[in-house]
């Protein structure tokens, strides 16, 4: 797996839903990933962190700006690379 430098983290982004728990159909306006043609929301789980991220650790779900982070594939899998400065909230 990679290893993020200092202030940056390595993200897998979460699919977004495409129906309510009604049946509604949400209308989809993230923006489209060039791996796969997958859509990304801005919500994912930490995969890992450089050596000064202290707020958070791998295994946190977390919610980030999307528009600065760096996409890349790793085994076929797309991950998004954030600097912590672009980490909204956790939770």
């Amino acid at each position: 797996m990679i290893k993020p430098r200092s202030d940056c983290l390595l993200i897998k982004p979460e699919k977004p839903e495409e129906k309510t728990r009604s049946g509604l159909i949400i209308a989809n306006y993230e923006i489209q990933s060039k791996f796969e043609r997958e859509v990304f929301s801005n919500q994912g789980e930490i995969m890992a962190v450089g050596e000064k991220i202290t707020e958070v650790k791998p295994g946190d779900k977390v919610i980030f700006l999307r528009f600065g982070a760096t996409e890349l594939e790793i085994e076929g899998h797309g991950y998004l690379i954030i600097n912590e400065r672009d980490l909204l909230a956790k939770y």
